[in-house]
C-alpha cells in the first residue's frame, strides 16, 4: 500500500550475555546448533562458548544478508539501516553477537545508527572512534543522541562533535523525550527534519554532500592533484545549485 523508502533493523542482535549468563540455550536452538555444526555441547567451557557465539553471530549475519537480498529484489534503491552498538568488535561479538562491519563491507546495509547515547562529549568521542577504519565510509553513519538525560547545551555539543568528526549527521532518540524547548532548538539548527518543502530538503542534502567531500579532502593523504581538483569542482557546482534552490524559496533559511 505504500512506496516504502527504507527499512530499519532494530534490536538486530542477541541479548547481552556473559560467561555466567549465556543467552539462547533453549532446546530448539541447541538442536539446530548441533545439526549445523555437528558439535554437541556436553559441558560449558570457553571452547563451547566460542563455538556457540560464532554460530549465533552467523545466524544474525545470515538474516541481515537474506533481508537485504530479498528487499533489493523488490526495490533495488531501498535504503536499509540498522541500529548498532558503538563498541569494539571483540566485545560485541562475545556479548551480543553483532558484526555490523561485515554488513557494511558486504553492502547489506546502507546506513548505521550507532546507539551511543553518551552523557558527555568525551564518552561520545571514544565511541565514534570505532566507526572510522572498519567500514571506510562504505555506509552512512548517523550516531544516536539520547535526549532523556542531557540538556540543550549538551545536545548542541554532541551535534557539533559528531559533525566535526566528519560524519554527516545524527539520530535523535527519542520522541518521548522531545520537549518543546528541545524541539525548538532542533528546528533552529541545521537538523534535517521531515518537510514537505522538497527544495528545502534538497538544499540540506546538497549541503551535507559538500560537508562530506570537504571532510574527505581535509583528511585524505592519498589523493592526487587531479582528484582534488575534480572534487573541488563538485563542491563549487553543488554550492551554486544550493544558491539557486534557495533563491527559488525566499521563505526558507539560507544554507551556508
Amino acid at each position: 500500500n505504500y512506496d516504502v523508502d527504507g527499512i530499519h533493523l532494530d534490536y538486530i542482535r542477541y541479548p547481552f550475555q556473559s560467561n555466567s549468563n549465556i543467552m539462547g540455550f533453549n532446546k530448539s536452538s541447541l538442536e539446530q546448533f548441533e545439526r549445523d555444526t555437528g558439535y554437541r555441547i556436553t559441558e560449558i567451557n570457553q571452547n563451547t562458548i566460542n563455538a556457540w557465539n560464532a554460530w549465533k553471530e552467523n545466524k544474525i549475519n545470515t538474516f541481515v544478508r537474506d533481508i537485504s537480498i530479498s528487499l533489493r529484489k523488490i526495490k533495488p534503491d531501498i535504503t536499509i539501516s540498522a541500529a548498532v552498538f558503538g563498541k569494539n568488535a571483540n566485545y560485541r561479538k562475545s556479548t551480543i553477537q553483532q558484526n555490523w562491519e561485515l554488513w557494511a563491507n558486504n553492502g547489506w546495509v546502507d546506513m548505521l545508527n550507532p546507539m551511543i547515547y553518551a552523557m558527555n562529549k568525551d564518552s561520545l568521542q571514544s565511541n565514534l572512534a570505532y566507526f572510522n577504519e572498519p567500514i571506510n565510509k562504505k555506509v552512512l553513519v548517523y550516531p544516536g543522541i539520547a535526549l532523556k538525560n542531557i540538556d540543550i547545551p549538551e545536545v548542541a555539543e554532541q551535534m557539533n562533535t559528531i559533525t566535526n568528526h566528519g560524519l554527516l549527521g545524527y539520530s535523535i532518540f527519542a520522541v518521548a523525550f522531545l520537549n518543546n524547548e528541545k524541539l525548538d532548538f532542533l528546528k533552529d539548527s541545521n537538523t534535517l527534519l521531515p518537510s514537505k518543502n522538497k527544495l528545502f530538503e534538497a538544499s540540506l542534502l546538497l549541503n551535507e554532500y559538500n560537508l562530506y567531500i570537504t571532510s574527505f579532502l581535509d583528511n585524505s593523504s592519498e589523493i592526487d592533484q587531479n582528484q582534488y581538483s575534480n572534487l573541488s569542482f563538485l563542491i563549487n557546482e553543488s554550492s551554486s545549485l544550493i544558491s539557486q534552490l534557495n533563491s527559488q524559496n525566499p521563505d526558507i533559511k539560507t544554507i551556508k
